[in-house]
């Protein structure tokens, strides 16, 4: 079981990495004019969450180990359900803050489970 959920938190932690190249230098209201910009950090912030949310299925117990695992999983389903009502402040504090500080935790956790 563990080699399936290090995969999907591998891809989360690929995510988070591609992610962070393309907020450098940039501002929330730069998230906002550029629809380019929106639709990348939008769908990497919606593979995060779905492959946070696999793994989970796969090791449930894996809540305890990823802060606020439920909330990626959320956020992904607002991105992907919920694309109309989204609070842009939200999304771009979760793609410049929160998914850097995931990464750092993912590869924490691949490391001491052999899965990186």
């Amino acid at each position: 079981m563990a080699a399936g959920a290090n995969k999907r938190l591998r891809d989360a932690l690929y995510a988070c990495e591609e992610l962070a190249p393309f907020t450098v230098g940039k501002s929330l209201s730069n998230y906002q004019r550029e629809n380019g910009l929106r639709r990348i950090v939008e769908r990497l912030l919606e593979v995060i969450g779905e492959a946070i949310n696999q793994a989970l299925r796969i090791e449930p117990e894996l809540v305890e180990s990823i802060p606020d695992a439920l909330v990626i999983v959320g956020m992904r389903n607002r991105i992907a359900h919920g694309y109309d009502d989204l609070k842009d402040e939200v999304i771009w504090n979760a793609a410049t803050e929160d998914s850097p500080a995931l990464a750092i935790n993912l590869r924490a956790l691949l490391s001491d489970r052999g899965g990186l």
